[in-house]
């Protein structure tokens, strides 16, 4: 769609695909406060769909099932309304593509998701899934979601690497007002587990089975259930007999032959009895190869198989934006939405109040453990250690030991406490043992930074106050920037930190990734090529990456030679495979280009 649609609180921008009961559009938020605003989904009921109860009951349960679940592997799920005699969804957007449109990619290049690549996205899926299944509602009463329909299709993964669960419209769970017939099976059916495909009750042991399906898929590029109709599939689901998917592909190991198995086990109660169960064994099987998945490797191959795509949504995207500005400016009017009530869930206060009954009825023991409690504390506390000796002394060098010797033991809190008491009682200490108190704010800045960034980042600031010549502050400070997505900031600390230390090739690699974010491929390229210079252990990936920037700035036929060096140092790493037909089809593709066009 070239024209911008007003609707409710939003502009519908372009529509995405249409199906036989819901269209899907990207839409705009509209402009609020400060200029807020946001790209999201809208899912809207065909209007001739909008006199259906069964259809509206079932639309109403994805949205009222997937608006009580806020996680990063599952599609948020903003806003439910009507307007104009039909009902939409509003939800995020997901620039990228489902696994079904990632397969038939990769299958036009001639190549396949690695091993790594496969394993990496079903445990992103079963952390999303154990979700669900675990979720309970502000009563603490489970929701005993069951998905129903897990497939490729219904499996996001963003250009970022970012997987997500999406469609919860068939999904079961206690707060739904739909009803499923007798007889009528809901969700693909290729992926059915057999209970579902005989009609008998199912739970979240079904949805394990499909994940298992679609990991089958995925290492195989083999439907496991495939037939010339829906009945003939659902016959041989009823009773399934399956081979091991290293018959198919003899790259998969044993262990991972075992893992696909028990997920398809045709009774439940040989399956994995929970998502983070097959979560685990996927992981404890990726920790024993030499070569670690991660997001940034399987983001960079999405980004050198889908380039086109990236940069064709992009364009469209800075293209909407100004007809969305241009449309604003004719002060067009629109209606309002009649939305899905935002009150809470009734039943929290009578909650808080049986608690509250609870602890009042059961006072007495609370009492006495509590008094327990105190004076064994006490105890601890006033019983005489040496640490505890050096820490009531009274001088400055007192104070300065035990301050290093809480460094020493990650007691960074009391250690930062001690050092100031010192500089106190004698300023002078202030300047002496500046670097030994730049050392404790560096370090409790690593401990916090998995969590707590702000934290970090201000200990890493003060650490490079108190210590400016030291380029690891600098360092630190890049790698907090970079997580916080702050990529002008990280810039700058990297290149302080080279500035310092020009040899540290830690440092030259994270830059190099900066640059790779900021599209300055030219950039990037050369400091990877510092990195190889350098010669650190993770070489093969340094040379990876050059092949990444190198592609990305048209660079062919360089890319393709440090793909081939990268495959030479570790040719247990797939994905390097991956990479060299990808850039061995694009090769192809222009040289044939050439001979059109001659």
């Amino acid at each position: 769609m070239k024209r911008i649609e007003p609707y409710g609180s939003y502009y519908l921008t372009k529509k995405i695909a249409t199906g036989g009961m819901a269209e899907l559009f990207r839409a705009r938020r509209k402009v609020g406060l400060e200029g807020f605003e946001k790209i999201l989904a809208i899912k809207r009921i065909l209007p001739h769909l909008s006199n259906n109860r069964d259809f509206v009951a079932m639309f109403a349960d994805e949205a009222k099932i997937a608006a009580q679940l806020t996680h990063q592997n599952i599609v948020q799920i903003f806003d439910f309304g009507r307007l104009d005699e039909t009902y939409f969804i509003a939800m995020e957007f997901v620039l990228g593509s489902n696994l079904s449109g990632i397969m038939e990619k990769t299958a036009q290049l001639d190549t396949r998701l690695s091993i790594n690549d496969s394993i990496f996205i079903i445990t992103r899926a079963a952390i999303g899934l154990d979700y669900a299944h675990r979720r309970r509602n502000l009563q603490n009463l489970p929701l005993n979601i069951i998905h129903r329909d897990i497939s490729p299709q219904n499996i996001l993964v963003s250009y970022e690497g970012e997987v997500k669960l999406t469609d919860f419209g068939i999904a079961k769970a206690a707060l739904t007002t739909s009803t499923t017939k007798t007889g009528v099976l809901k969700g693909k059916v290729s992926y059915m587990a057999p209970e579902q495909a005989r009609g008998e009750e199912m739970d979240r042991r079904s949805d394990i089975f499909s994940l298992g399906a679609v990991l089958y898929e995925l290492l195989t590029y083999r439907r496991l259930f495939a037939g010339e109709s829906e009945l003939q599939i659902l016959e041989s689901l009823k009773d399934p007999h399956i081979e091991p998917p290293s018959r198919l592909n003899p790259d998969i190991p044993m262990e991972l032959d075992r893992i696909v198995l028990k997920a398809l086990a045709p009774r439940p109660e040989g399956r994995y009895q929970s998502a983070e169960e097959m979560f685990t064994d996927c992981e404890t099987f990726i920790a024993s190869r030499d070569d670690f998945p991660s997001t940034y490797g399987f983001r960079n191959f999405l980004q050198i198989i889908f380039r086109d795509e990236i940069e064709r949504g992009e364009r469209q995207i800075r293209e909407e934006f100004d007809r969305v500005r241009s449309f604003e400016t004719n002060g067009e009017k629109t209606h309002p939405v009649v939305s899905g009530s935002s009150s809470p869930a009734p039943g929290q206060l009578s909650f808080l109040q049986r608690a509250l009954g609870l602890f009042l009825r059961r006072r007495h023991v609370t009492i006495v453990i509590g008094a327990l409690v105190v004076g064994f504390s006490l105890f601890l506390y006033f019983m005489p250690t040496p640490s505890r000796t050096i820490r009531k002394a009274s001088t400055a060098d007192d104070r300065v030991r035990y301050a290093l010797f809480c460094l020493g033991q990650a007691r960074f809190d009391r250690a930062v406490e001690e050092f100031e008491e010192a500089f106190k009682m004698k300023p002078s200490y202030a300047n002496r043992y500046r670097r030994q108190l730049a050392k404790v704010f560096l370090e409790r800045g690593k401990a916090n930074l998995p969590g707590g960034l702000d934290m970090a980042i201000r200990d890493f600031e003060r650490a490079r106050r108190l210590d400016p010549g030291n380029h690891e502050p600098y360092f630190q400070l890049g790698k907090a920037y970079m997580k916080c997505g702050q990529y002008e900031d990280a810039l700058n600390q990297y290149e302080q930190s080279i500035a310092i230390m020009a040899n540290n090739p830690d440092a030259h690699f994270n830059l190099g990734y900066v640059f790779l974010v900021r599209k300055e491929y030219t950039s990037a390229a050369r400091e990877f090529e510092e990195v190889i210079r350098l010669q650190p252990p993770y070489l093969s990936d340094a040379y990876i990456n050059l092949g990444i920037a190198r592609y990305n700035a048209g660079h062919l036929k360089e890319a393709l030679m440090a793909f081939k060096k990268a495959l030479q140092l570790n040719p247990k790493d797939t994905r390097i495979s991956s990479y060299l037909n990808a850039v061995k089809a694009q090769l192809g593709k222009e040289g044939r280009a050439r001979k059109g066009s001659s």
